[in-house]
């Protein structure tokens, strides 16, 4: 979820310095959702195996293109240590930790104003002038590949998206299910706001979810038709 907002930052930076060279490092598991992008001269995929080795190996490898400055969105262990390494001039969005936990633990809540996490995220490149053009993330939808096409789930999943949207119903997407448990609705309510969608909009659902996410998978079963699983059939890029 926060590399989708971020893909945003590549083309605000390109729009502010039309001649720079931007490059986008994620995890490789994410990387599908970059590899496309128009605004991007080059993606990065790092494995989380490799530890401070293999941040080293990037940092030495990446010191070479003589990057300028290094813009943290993570703000993890391993992002700020990849920062030291590259000895770059470094910038970095703020989780804004101590109002986030005293919101969770006390009911505290100092967030005045409220502000989207897209905005979170580019706040450390407006002293450089880059600004938002309000057009939201971007994420570059190729064509269907060979590799989907010889994927018996996904031609099957493909075939029921298309007779339905022959049938002129509206398709709502649904993903239930987070990482974290204070970021997950309750499930009896994602439930009863997808039967009450089911019965008002004569419409269909489809539910996403990872390969565990075995509470998403049982709920498209309870909904039955018309809903259908998504859940661990997908990658990031094709359930898009």
């Amino acid at each position: 979820g926060d590399l989708v907002k971020c893909t945003a930052l590549p083309r605000l930076i390109r729009q502010r310095f039309p001649q720079s060279w931007v490059g986008m490092l994620t995890a490789t598991p994410f990387l599908e959702l970059i590899a496309d992008h128009p605004s991007l001269d080059a993606t990065f995929g790092f494995d989380r195996k490799a530890g401070f080795k293999g941040l080293k190996r990037f940092a030495s490898e990446m010191r070479t293109q003589g990057v300028d400055l290094y813009v943290d969105v993570h703000r993890s262990l391993r992002s700020r240590v990849l920062g030291h390494l590259l000895g770059s001039r470094t910038v970095a969005y703020s989780k804004r930790t101590f109002q986030r936990q005293a919101l969770i633990q006390f009911g505290w809540n100092s967030y005045h104003p409220a502000v989207g996490k897209g905005q979170d995220f580019l706040a450390p490149l407006t002293p450089f002038g880059v600004q938002d053009d309000g057009l939201g993330p971007q994420i570059h939808i190729a064509p269907i590949s060979p590799r989907m096409e010889k994927n018996k789930h996904f031609i099957e999943d493909l075939a029921w998206l298309q007779e339905h949207r022959a049938a002129g119903r509206p398709i709502l997407g649904l993903a239930p299910v987070a990482a974290w448990a204070l970021k997950r609705w309750p499930m009896h309510h994602v439930e009863t706001f997808a039967r009450r969608y089911l019965a008002e909009s004569g419409g269909a659902l489809l539910v996403f979810g990872g390969l565990g996410d075995s509470e998403a998978d049982a709920l498209a079963h309870r909904l039955g038709e018309p809903a259908r699983s998504l859940v661990g059939r997908t990658s990031h890029l094709e359930s898009a």
